[in-house]
């Protein structure tokens, strides 16, 4: 992050220049990268590979939302094609050959590349929500998938990241990856003056750039309209019969500033691989950090029942200081813990340790 902001975009550089985060997300995206086709290696299809797409960015997004509403910034706005982009970015970045990482100056458009053009990106998205509204998706043999009878979001996330799960790439492009594409090369679109790839094309570096948040807000809003066509969920859908939580109490939470070295040998080159060996070189950044703490659950139950226990975290004000409603609130909040727990009959007191929760790693060695 940077000591002192010169904009408000670098109030939250902290987190979206965390090492970690970032190692994280590209971890995500070579597990089963977009072009990658599992058939080809004798590995098993992921069945759940589009919904995984969408949590990614819904999570990710919960969480970028959370880090502005302590720095009393308001929500991004999705991408716009019409309009210019209004975040600039310098990222202070080599490339591993060198060469600067290409900045990004305020108020620029977007424009036709020479790989695509910007209404075929809109053609595109336009056949989604098309799609959407018709209810029905087309395969590459023009079968239908109808929308109405089951939840298909894996089936629109794999159109939308344009993965090789997708049932029509051809008629539905690759949403996700076309914007990355579109705005990652912006000043450079047609490759005049041979600018390199950006750090949002990197997976690595992406979300260091502001503007990813805003084309991931922009993708996300086609799976919540798709969602807005699905039946609401039911009161037996949610219930479990016989169980009910009665209180649940949380330590105060404390979070703090720390460093945090990392190394960075295999950004170094010597003549000789062994004239390496003997030496370990580290960088250090500024990272949000937390106190352990607890959280307790009191469930009470009229007998004997395996259950899954999930616990979510998000805002009760906006950054005007307006309380959400709970529609509204809903895509700002992120997965804290989830367990399974075997609930005893009669009184269950449940106490949770942040130190287990399985979304988190230890300190790497």
């Amino acid at each position: 992050g940077y000591p002192v902001a010169n904009n408000p975009e670098e109030l939250v550089s902290y987190f979206t220049e965390d090492v970690g985060l970032n190692s994280y997300f590209a971890y995500l995206s070579y597990m089963y990268p977009y072009w990658f086709n599992p058939k080809n290696y004798s590995l098993p299809e992921y069945q759940y590979r589009g919904e995984s797409f969408f949590f990614t960015l819904q999570q990710l997004l919960a969480r970028y939302y959370l880090e502005r509403l302590s720095n009393h910034l308001p929500d991004v706005k999705a991408i716009d094609y019409n309009h210019p982009v209004l975040v600039g970015y310098y990222p202070e970045l080599r490339l591993q050959n060198g060469v600067e990482a290409p900045a990004r100056p305020e108020g620029i458009f977007a424009r036709n590349a020479d790989i695509m053009y910007v209404e075929e990106i809109k053609s595109y998205e336009r056949r989604i929500h098309d799609g959407i509204d018709y209810g029905y998706f087309a395969g590459y043999n023009y079968e239908k998938y109808n929308l109405r009878e089951k939840d298909y979001t894996n089936i629109l996330g794999n159109i939308l990241e344009g993965n090789y799960e997708s049932i029509n790439k051809e008629f539905y492009g690759a949403f996700y990856r076309n914007l990355i594409s579109l705005f990652g090369h912006i000043v450079d679109p047609v490759h005049k003056y041979g600018v390199p790839a950006s750090v949002l094309e990197h997976p690595e570096t992406q979300l260091r750039d502001p503007l990813f948040y805003r084309i991931a807000k922009r993708v996300l809003s086609v799976f919540y309209h798709y969602k807005s066509h699905l039946k609401p969920y039911t009161h037996d859908d949610l219930y479990l019969p016989g169980v009910t939580v009665e209180d649940i109490t949380f330590d105060k939470l404390v979070t703090y500033f720390d460093t945090f070295d990392f190394e960075i040998n295999n950004a170094l080159t010597f003549a000789k691989p062994e004239d390496g060996a003997d030496f370990s070189y580290v960088a250090r950044q500024y990272r949000l950090n937390h106190k352990p703490f607890f959280y307790h659950l009191k469930v009470k139950s009229e007998k004997e029942v395996d259950s899954i226990v999930r616990v979510f975290i998000g805002p009760k004000y906006d950054a005007y200081g307006r309380e959400f409603s709970l529609d509204e609130k809903k895509q700002y909040y992120f997965l804290l813990d989830a367990f399974n727990y075997k609930l005893s009959a009669g009184e269950n007191d449940i106490k949770r340790s942040s130190k287990d929760f399985p979304l988190y790693a230890k300190e790497a060695p």
